[in-house]
């Protein structure tokens, strides 16, 4: 059996908690990172199958105001260092929900996949299917 870990870039603990239920009921482990910082931090000490990552993040641990571009800024370094079937990249996201603009600019920066928040908890684009994906491509 596979074991899958994810790092879950987000700084709301409901979502993490949300994302947390998700990850238990796929038997995946994962840690939590609240800015683009922390984010940095846990990608150069461990290693991932996949990344969960919220656009609106701040850049610093301490303080530092959440912005659309500190996500798209991470994406950016994360696809420097792992191409797409290294290390999959979903963005998670409540920005972008009337239009398909915002996903398709991020699946052109590198996204593997692209989910809206809240979640759908059911249909074909769930955070499940597309983490199911996205590591089904990666394998």
């Amino acid at each position: 059996m596979n074991s899958y870990r994810a790092l879950v870039i987000d700084d709301d603990p409901e979502i993490i908690e949300i994302v947390a239920d998700t990850l238990a009921s796929l038997g995946h482990a994962f840690d939590p990172a609240a800015s683009q910082e922390e984010a940095q931090n846990f990608l150069r000490a461990h290693s991932y199958s996949y990344v969960l990552l919220d656009l609106e993040i701040p850049a610093r641990v301490r303080g530092g105001i959440p912005r659309i571009q500190n996500g798209e800024n991470l994406l950016q370094q994360i696809r420097q260092e792992h191409d797409r079937q290294e290390l999959p990249v979903i963005v998670i996201t409540c920005h972008g929900t009337q239009s398909p603009d915002l996903a398709v600019e991020m699946m052109k920066k590198g996204a593997t996949d692209y989910v809206t928040k809240p979640f759908p908890s059911s249909g074909a684009h769930t955070l499940d299917n597309a983490i199911l994906g996205a590591i089904g491509e990666a394998a």
